[in-house]
């Protein structure tokens, strides 16, 4: 699912919250706010990277064009770290807390939830979430990530190894 983003910026070349790039290691986008946190796959190695907003509910990423088959079991999975450099003096209300979605094309419907988490207390340390999808209805359908928490300081994340797809049995 990272196809659909940007690895040509950093979080650094924009001054609204809110922003995801990727990037080998969160440092790198922005050194003075993230963490030294490097990707949880030896594969890959970009993990995506969000400099919090404080506004709820923003789409913060979103995959487009996925097609679906009705009443098929999907998996969903990733990574989720806290890389907020100063979550000490930002206390817990700094966690992010991530909400993952499916939204059905053409029918102007959010969908449903396939989970929702928060990001860990421990800075830097890579927690590993799962969950299963039904789909109601066979098409195209789009899975986006919105990140509720309001707090301006702190409130940063990075996701790694994002799967969606049919479940392995």
């Amino acid at each position: 699912l990272y196809e659909f983003l940007n690895k040509n910026c950093h979080v650094d070349d924009y001054t609204s919250a809110g922003f995801t790039t990727i990037v080998e290691n969160a440092k790198d986008a922005k050194e003075t706010y993230f963490t030294d946190l490097t990707s949880v796959s030896s594969e890959g190695k970009y993990l995506l990277v969000c400099d919090g907003s404080s506004s709820s509910g923003v789409r913060v990423w979103q995959a487009r064009d996925l097609m679906l088959q009705k009443d098929v079991v999907y998996r969903f999975s990733c990574w989720v770290a806290n890389i907020d450099v100063g979550y000490a003096s930002h206390g817990a209300a700094s966690r992010s807390n991530l909400e993952f979605r499916i939204e059905y094309e053409g029918t102007g419907e959010i969908g449903e939830q396939i989970a929702k988490f928060q990001a860990p207390t421990t800075i830097g340390k890579w927690e590993f979430h799962t969950a299963e999808f039904t789909a109601e209805k066979s098409g195209w359908h789009h899975i986006f990530i919105k990140n509720h928490n309001t707090q301006q300081a702190g409130n940063d994340f990075a996701i790694d190894d994002i799967y969606f797809g049919t479940k392995l049995t």
